[in-house]
C-alpha cells in the first residue's frame, strides 16, 4: 500500500468499534482543523465507556464511576492523551478509514520532525480494542510488537 502520509495500520474487532473510533478521530480532526476550544467534559463525553475504562484517572479528574485501569507503563492517563492528540502533536490529522474487513488505517501528516511520535495514536487505538500492526512514522516502516504487559516495540521492516 502506498500513501504519502504517515500512518498506522490496525486490526479492529467489529463495525461498531470502528465507527466509535472514527467518530472520536473526526472530533479531534475537526477541533484541530478549526482551532476549536474543547474542555475536559467534552472529551470525556466523546469516548464510549469501554474506551474510557482502558485509561487511568487522577482523583481530581472528571472520571467514570465504573472501574478503570491502574496506572502502569502499558496504559495512559486519559487527559494526557487528550492533550497530546488535541494540542501537542505537530501534525495534521488526515483520515481514519477501512482498508478491508477488520483492517483500518489512521493517516496523519507531520509539520516537521520530531512531531511527537506514534505513542498517542497507539494508545487511542488500543483504547478502542484495536491492535496496531504496523507504522510508517516518516522515518521508516515498522511492525508493532506488543509485550504481555501492554508495552510495545517497533521492528524495522526496511531492513
Amino acid at each position: 500500500m502506498e500513501t504519502p502520509n504517515c500512518y498506522l495500520e490496525f486490526d479492529f474487532p467489529d463495525e461498531t468499534t470502528f465507527y466509535d473510533l472514527k467518530t472520536v478521530f473526526d472530533k479531534f480532526k475537526l477541533s484541530r482543523d478549526r482551532n476549536l476550544e474543547r474542555d475536559d467534559q467534552y472529551w470525556f463525553d466523546s469516548f464510549p465507556q469501554y474506551a474510557l475504562s482502558r485509561f487511568w484517572f487522577l482523583d481530581t479528574d472528571i472520571k467514570p464511576i465504573y472501574p478503570t485501569v491502574e496506572q502502569s507503563n502499558g496504559n495512559w492517563h486519559f487527559y494526557s492523551l487528550v492533550e497530546v492528540l488535541y494540542k501537542d502533536y505537530e501534525i495534521d490529522f488526515v483520515d481514519l478509514r477501512k482498508l478491508g474487513s477488520y483492517k483500518g488505517i489512521l493517516e496523519y501528516m507531520p509539520y516537521s520532525y520530531p512531531y511527537g511520535g506514534t505513542g498517542g495514536f497507539i494508545a487511542l487505538l488500543k483504547s478502542f480494542a484495536c491492535i496496531p500492526t504496523s507504522a510508517n512514522d516518516g522515518t521508516g516502516l515498522y511492525k508493532i510488537v506488543f509485550n504481555p504487559d501492554g508495552t510495545y516495540a517497533f521492528t524495522d521492516l526496511n531492513v
